[in-house]
């Protein structure tokens, strides 16, 4: 068996892995381009015939204005990604072809001696490195990031994000990967060096340890960063509702906060996070979108019934499964030769070779079950929208109407509410609104399920709060300064008529004098 096991990879040592790699990149972006162009075809299709502007369950809830606005951004947002995996796809052939992680892993090397820190240490080289080749990609998105930011959301009325809050989070998410991603990547490398033969096994389970850590500390810890989280009212009914609707459900909820998403944009969303007790988070331009406490009750439900079905613990055993198997294959690629063969199949230099640094060995695998990963994505996105079914189906069967919060919602985000079908089955991870909806009448109807009544003695408003008053008076500052102008522009125009009657008077009376002038030399 071992012997059989030596022949096969002395098989793949010589399999022409390079320009496969290429080859399926190019592939995999010409397709999605051809989606994305089906994509605006049937988007421009929308907008040339009304007929098809609106799908006949949304007749009476968006208008026209609305659906022709959600395509011309739908437009401009596929053009503008077509754009930008036509330049990545450039950028790593362009690597791949001209061998230059070789050149950045040498480059690296240097600049890692002209530091003269950690001298001979290969983690800090590899955080070197990895540092430099994150931020090259970074650089490479940063184009178009920016337009899309302060071009499209903007034209769309959708960005509230300024100049100063855009370049302060470049600046955080820079911090970010420096304190945390370093310290991660020191680990695991450490981890595949130091445990022996079954170093496969204890990396992986570093790296269930660490998705576990970022769990918990991404929303409680590393959101600040980014968002503040103020915690609803105990007086607002939607807090007591929310209350007693967790009880009922024996839902284990700690907290209900709401972030202050609208400081960057007007989009909308609603989630719950946290390992035993439950915290929900609203964003503040919820407020905006729903107007109703059954509305939010209904959002929440959706939610809810991921935690129900247990969604976030079975994709978390999914990925931490394909990562066992993904870290035993590296494991069984790494017995032989050391794995140098897949520095050489990668065309790195000797040196570069004989040295055979575990971050690049890393990467030239990963690179290598790139088609892989594809196919487990699309599985990936197929069991999403089916968990998003199944969330749906739990909110209607406790009585609560969903199809009017999403469709508010997706009409205020501008969604696309009807996408391409295939479009959509290649990269949604959510069923379009159009699916959801038809699915969650049909359940009504299949199982006869009547709505419950919501106390809505209260409507849902946005709490008050520091940040709140001071956009108010900003504001209110605004309306005054445009009241001022008015007022302004109201008086000159008054003065200008005044001014005009004065002058027509003075011509009358002029007329009249030369008229009496004539009479008198008569």
């Amino acid at each position: 068996m071992l012997a059989t096991l030596e022949i096969n990879l002395q098989i793949l040592e010589s399999f022409p892995f390079l320009p496969t790699i290429v080859s399926f990149i190019i592939v995999v972006t010409t397709f999605e381009l051809y989606l994305d162009h089906r994509r605006r075809s049937r988007l421009y299709t929308r907008l040339s015939n009304e007929a098809k502007l609106i799908p006949k369950e949304f007749e009476g809830y968006i208008t026209k204005e609305e659906a022709k606005k959600s395509s011309s951004y739908h437009l401009k947002l596929s053009s503008l990604s077509s754009v930008e995996n036509l330049v990545n796809t450039l950028f790593m052939v362009t690597v791949l072809t001209f061998n230059l992680l070789d050149k950045l892993w040498i480059f690296s090397s240097s600049l890692h001696e002209k530091m003269n820190i950690f001298q001979g240490n290969e983690l800090f080289l590899s955080c070197l490195y990895a540092f430099i080749y994150q931020h090259i990609q970074r650089i490479i998105s940063l184009p178009f990031s920016i337009y899309s930011t302060f071009k499209i959301e903007a034209e769309f009325d959708f960005n509230n994000t300024t100049v100063g809050t855009f370049i302060f989070d470049q600046i955080k998410m820079t911090f970010l990967s420096i304190i945390l991603g370093g310290p991660i990547l020191c680990f695991i490398v450490y981890t595949i060096q130091h445990t022996g033969k079954y170093f496969w096994f204890w990396s992986w389970l570093v790296i269930i340890v660490i998705m576990l850590f970022l769990n918990i500390l991404s929303p409680t810890i590393i959101s600040i960063f980014f968002y503040k989280f103020t915690p609803l009212p105990e007086t607002m009914l939607l807090k007591k509702l929310i209350d007693k609707f967790a009880t009922e459900i024996n839902f284990p909820l700690k907290e209900i906060k709401i972030m202050n998403g609208s400081k960057r944009s007007k989009h909308s969303n609603a989630f719950y996070y946290g390992l035993f007790k439950k915290k929900v988070a609203f964003f503040d331009s919820l407020f905006d979108h729903l107007e109703s406490n059954g509305g939010f009750l209904a959002v929440l439900a959706h939610e809810f019934g991921h935690w129900k079905h247990n969604h976030l613990i079975k994709l978390f055993i999914k990925i931490a499964f394909e990562t066992l198997c993904y870290f035993a294959l590296f494991g069984l690629a790494t017995t032989y030769k050391n794995g140098l063969f897949l520095l050489e199949r990668f065309n790195f230099s000797k040196a570069v070779v004989q040295s055979n640094p575990t971050i690049l060995s890393l990467t030239c695998f990963f690179m290598i079950l790139s088609p892989l990963e594809t196919l487990l994505d699309f599985v990936g996105k197929l069991i999403s929208r089916k968990f998003e079914y199944q969330a749906d189906r739990f909110a209607t069967r406790l009585g609560y109407d969903l199809t009017t919060p999403l469709i508010k919602i997706f009409a205020k985000n501008l969604s696309d509410i009807d996408p391409d079908p295939l479009f959509s089955a290649y990269h949604a991870t959510h069923p379009s609104l159009l699916e959801r909806v038809r699915a969650i009448k049909k359940t009504i109807q299949s199982e006869k399920i009547e709505f419950r009544e919501i106390d809505e003695s209260e409507k849902p408003i946005l709490p008050q709060t520091k940040e709140n008053e001071k956009n108010d008076s900003k504001d209110g500052n605004e309306n005054n300064d445009n009241g001022d102008q008015k007022q302004i522009e109201e008086e000159e125009k008054e003065k200008g008529e005044q001014q005009e009657e004065k002058e027509e008077q003075e011509e009358e009376e002029e007329i009249i004098e030369i008229d009496n002038e004539k009479e008198s030399d008569n």
